[in-house]
């Protein structure tokens, strides 16, 4: 038995990565009226140009229902998007794999333990896109140790001031896993060719020669996902996607049973709240891990020479994909933070799946 067995460290660093951040886009209060782009503690001054009564804006000071464009960054203009190359990765793991290459059987294993960490993964990273449209830059981030304030309570007041909060820069603030990161990877193949009647000719050698099953196994820890939620904020009622805020003293699993009986409750729906349109929600990047993958493919086949010339041969195959209809869920619904809903699962990949086929080889 001659096996190959092989142990690496594979990493590497990834840098200038792409972004595309909007930094014409407006931040809002509850109630409509400003709150400045990466804020600091400040008064909810009207921005230059629209402090006139047309504008709905007197005295300075923004009063309740201005829409989005009257108090972006750069009247007169929607968002703007940047195309920025300023992201940075990184990746370290440990691959292990175990081949065997001759005989009647001939495998393969391979084992990878990683994790990649990053400020953002690039173009269609959907999973870790920053859901914070405000914080192209930096982030006034509202803790459940420091809310943010106007006034000295959640609701903004026209000429009032802001506090509490932390400000992040965008590096601390997206930093977290990629959303192709797996804490576990395994793959195993193998291939067992008939040894018997080797020595067979006519209808018992094509009964017995030609034997052959493959097999395919993958398994895949779950992806990093994000929380996140919806608020409809401004006079006309602009949804502004946000990251949501952790609740203390919630645990983020499931316990207990599931209000909708036809889905999987996997996220505890108490764990995490809709961030207030005050300041951008304070839940992790990746903290809450997806279903895993599992699933076997086999392959039968059966291969006769026939007798008319040489090389001519027939082949029929029969696979089965997922052949054990293991049921591999789809990732949980983590966009809607404060929904009853948020956290359930209530669709798979697809089930088993049988084919068979013929090949006619000259």
């Amino acid at each position: 038995m001659r096996l190959l067995l092989q142990v690496a460290y594979v990493g590497n660093q990834g840098r200038h990565i792409l972004r595309g951040p909007g930094f014409n886009n407006a931040t809002w209060t509850q109630q409509g009226t400003l709150i400045p782009v990466s804020p600091n503690p400040n008064t909810l001054a009207c921005p230059t140009g629209i402090s006139a009564a047309a504008y709905q804006c007197t005295g300075g000071f923004a009063p309740v229902g201005l829409s989005k464009d009257q108090i972006r960054p750069y009247l007169g203009y929607s968002n703007i998007t940047m195309e920025l190359s300023d992201v940075n990765s990184n990746y370290n793991s440990l691959q292990v794999s175990l081949t065997k290459r001759t005989g009647i059987i001939t495998s393969t294993f391979a084992y990878t333990y990683s994790k990649t960490m990053g400020n953002g993964g690039g173009v269609g990273d959907a999973y870790n896109e920053n859901p914070e449209p405000e914080c192209p830059f930096t982030c006034l981030v509202s803790t459940a140790a420091s809310p943010v304030l106007v006034n000295g309570a959640t609701t903004a007041v026209a000429g009032g001031t802001q506090s509490g909060g932390v400000v992040r820069t965008w590096k601390q603030y997206d930093y977290g896993k990629l959303s192709f990161d797996a804490t576990h990877i395994v793959a195993l193949t193998f291939t067992v060719e008939s040894p018997w009647g080797k020595s067979m000719t006519g209808v018992q050698g094509a009964l017995v020669k030609g034997w052959s099953l493959s097999a395919l196994m993958h398994y895949q820890s779950g992806a990093p996902l994000t929380a996140a939620a919806s608020q409809a904020v401004g006079l006309n009622g602009a949804n502004v996607a946000r990251r949501a805020n952790l609740v203390a003293g919630q645990s983020i699993g499931f316990t207990g049973s599931c209000a909708n009986p036809k889905a999987i409750c996997w996220v505890n729906p108490n764990a995490f709240a809709a961030a207030s349109v005050l300041g951008a929600g304070n839940a992790p990047i990746g903290n809450i891990i997806g279903p895993n993958f599992y699933q076997w493919d086999l392959s039968l086949r059966k291969t006769v020479n026939l007798p008319f010339r040489e090389g001519m041969r027939l082949q029929f195959q029969a696979d089965a994909f997922n052949a054990f209809n293991r049921a591999n869920w789809n990732n949980p619904t983590v966009n809607n933070a404060g929904s009853s809903s948020f956290g359930q699962i209530t669709s798979s990949l697809p089930a088993r799946v049988l084919q068979i086929g013929a090949k006619f080889n000259f």
